[in-house]
Parts: structure tokens; sequence; C-alpha cells
């Protein structure tokens, strides 16, 4: 009897050693990675598009999630950003944010599978509501600052997506974007 006894108090003592261990993340030693390309307000690369919406390029790994029935152009901008799409946009929201060199492989695949609710886009800097969908409109850049900008768009009132800005207004539309190196964490 008095080994049954024995053999139940290992097993609940390893239980519980086993499950502090597993519920302390300050001291475990495997600490999970955080990857900045799902942070919402971070850019790892972008989608370099001329002033008709003709792709030019990719800088980096780009963390977007887009439709390819909308078209943003140019990237970068320098004092209007131009939407067309043949779907109805909703809902528009540009959030200010931060560039990092992440070396996460396959990004631009993960990016297709993340998901933002409408309440991680608050606070904004620029948001536009429409009172009927609509398909084609401008955005005016001349009041933001240089740097880069994450625009999440809103389609049907169903569905979000987002592309990687970077607004300067002295930016133009040439084929080398290496400066934008310099300008990533």
């Amino acid at each position: 009897m008095k080994y049954y006894q024995y053999l139940t108090f290992l097993f609940f003592l390893s239980i519980s050693f086993f499950t502090f261990i597993a519920c302390n993340d300050d001291e475990s030693p495997i600490a999970p990675i955080d990857s900045y390309f799902e942070n919402v307000n971070t850019v790892t690369g972008l989608y370099l598009y001329d002033i008709n919406a003709s792709g030019i390029g990719k800088w980096r790994q780009p963390n977007v999630k887009k439709s390819e029935e909308v078209n943003i152009y140019p990237i970068p901008a320098s004092d209007v950003l131009n939407i067309s799409s043949n779907l109805h946009i909703t809902n528009v929201w540009i959030i200010e944010a931060a560039c990092y060199n992440e070396d996460t492989e396959n990004i631009e695949e993960l990016s297709q599978a993340l998901s933002y609710e409408k309440a991680e886009l608050v606070p904004i800097e620029f948001t536009a509501t429409f009172s009927s969908p609509t398909d084609n409109f401008q955005i005016n850049l001349e009041a933001y600052e240089k740097g880069f900008y994450r625009l999440f768009y809103e389609i049907n009132n169903d569905q979000i997506y987002w592309e990687n800005l970077y607004v300067d207004p002295a930016v133009s539309n040439f084929p080398d974007f290496n400066f934008l190196d310099d300008l990533c964490q």
C-alpha cells in the first residue's frame, strides 16, 4: 500500500513541477519568437508602383494582404495617393508605422493568413468612411510627415486588406529605392 501512495505522490509532484515549468514564461529557456511582421503598425517591405499603377518592383519582403482588384499608387508616394478598384471600398485607415528588418522567411505568404479587427485600427492617423461604397478616390498626403505607413481598406463592409506605404514629399519614381534601407531599423 505504501508503494502505491509513494507512486501517487511522485506522479502529482512531477505533474506540478512540469506545470510550473511550462507556465513560467519568464524563466522558460525556450521563449516564443515575436515576429514584427504581424504587428498592425509594422512595415517589412513595399511593393513599388508608379503614377500609372504599374508595378515597378519590390523592396524587401512586404507584409501586406492586398486584393488583386484594388490598385493603390504611387508607392512611394509624395503628395497624393490614388486608390482605384472594381470593388466597393467602404472604409480606409492609415496608421503610422515603423519599418523593421525582419528575417522571417516567407513573410509575404505568412501575411496572407493574418487578419486584423477594426478595433485594432484605432487610434488612427486618417480615416475615411463612405456613406455609399466607392471604388475610385484620392487621399491628399501633403500633411503627412516623411515615413512609413500602413493603409488598411475594407471591401463591402466585410474584408480588411492592407498595403504598406512610404510617404515623402521629395520622393520621385526612380529605379533606385535603396535609400529605404537606411530608414529601416
